[in-house]
């Protein structure tokens, strides 16, 4: 589950670089800092990368300090990352005050660790060797209650972006960027939950093992669990955008083909010279897009094409609802032509203001397939 965690991570970090390259902003840019410090930090608490790590700097259990800056660093880009979403801009006194924080936290975790009297080897559980030296707890609990200050903040602001992704999606001309950016908040504020979880249980773990040395298993096993479950849905949540709004765009185009097909299908074969040559693409999303495109504007030329009877259109002119009158008029092969000059032609039926030329072209399609 670690290692999943780590990978999924990195993939997330890679993929932030390069829409940081493509399109820097401050959100981004935050947003790519903490993926790769968060990424850094999952690979150095496998204990080969680790000791590599401390080999590498001649400094035993360096990579616990090291990670745990990278995790501190981390959660406060997270957070800034957040407060640009819903802000656009951070004031400037709270930002200077956020960033000193952090820097003071990272600077007291290094003197309380500098002042640990750390063994010559690397520890296997850092936690368990060391919860009856009080700096290293202090130093724990200083990183602790930094990093769960911070989680807490941005699963508030996730909730509060949440709620606005959830009435950006509700309206009438919701993109699929509000959901796919509800998707990934949501694995966010999971994540954050979990890392709430972990942090609990690991400074729970050095504080019972310096006050009564009891057996602390079980808190081992649940920050164990916790962080990683946690690097996973970090990943996912970082990761989710960008496929989750591919998925719903092809979902939405592959709807409207399907809506649109009877309809089509209808006019073309009576109006086949409106039938457009289909441009080759390798997205699965962009041919389904192209499809629905496609079929709307043969739709829309091919209904200025055909003329309805005389009485069938005012018929339709005078009723409630004339796309549906259209659609069901259409139905009847009797009812219009696709040659002469005689009649009304079709697209002069619909001139609703209310409705868009798309939801009345999907209206007279629904009314067309419909049993």
């Amino acid at each position: 589950m670690a290692l999943l965690g780590t990978v999924v991570l990195w993939l997330a970090a890679i993929s932030r670089v390069v829409s940081s390259i493509r399109r820097p902003d401050p959100a981004r840019i935050s947003m790519t800092v903490a993926a790769v410090c968060i990424a850094v930090a999952f690979t150095l608490i496998g204990s080969v990368a680790g000791v590599a790590f401390d080999d590498l700097v001649d400094w035993p259990n360096a990579a616990e300090l090291v990670q745990h800056l990278f995790f501190a660093v981390a959660t406060f880009a997270t957070l800034r990352f957040l407060h640009l979403l819903r802000l656009g801009a951070i004031p400037r006194r709270s930002n200077v005050l956020q960033i000193t924080v952090c820097v003071v936290v990272c600077l007291v975790m290094v003197g309380l660790f500098a002042a640990i009297p750390l063994r010559e080897q690397t520890s296997t559980n850092f936690a368990v060797e060391y919860a009856d030296t009080f700096t290293a707890v202090a130093y724990r609990a200083v990183f602790y209650s930094y990093l769960v200050y911070c989680l807490v903040g941005i699963i508030v602001i996730c909730r509060r972006n949440l709620v606005l992704a959830a009435a950006a999606h509700r309206s009438p001309g919701a993109s699929h960027e509000s959901t796919a950016t509800a998707v990934s908040l949501a694995a966010i504020a999971i994540g954050a939950a979990l890392a709430i979880m972990a942090s609990a249980a690991g400074l729970l773990t050095m504080v019972l093992l310096y006050l009564t040395g009891e057996d602390v298993r079980f808190l081992v096993m649940v920050n164990s669990m916790s962080v990683a479950l946690a690097a996973l849905f970090a990943g996912i949540g970082v990761l989710a955008p960008a496929p989750a709004e591919a998925f719903l765009r092809y979902r939405h185009a592959r709807r409207t083909s399907a809506n649109l097909s009877p309809l089509w299908s209808g006019l073309t074969q009576a109006v086949p010279d409106v039938v457009l040559p289909v441009p080759a693409t390798r997205s699965p999303v962009a041919r389904a897009e192209l499809a629905s495109t496609r079929q709307r504007i043969e739709i829309a030329d091919a209904l200025h094409r055909v003329r309805i009877r005389s009485e069938c259109a005012a018929a339709i002119r005078y009723c409630i609802d004339p796309p549906t009158a259209l659609g069901h008029t259409l139905r009847d092969s009797a009812a219009w032509a696709a040659t002469g000059s005689g009649g009304v032609i079709a697209a002069e039926l619909l001139t609703a203001p209310k409705d868009s030329d798309l939801q009345q072209i999907l209206t007279v399609a629904a009314a067309y397939g419909a049993s």
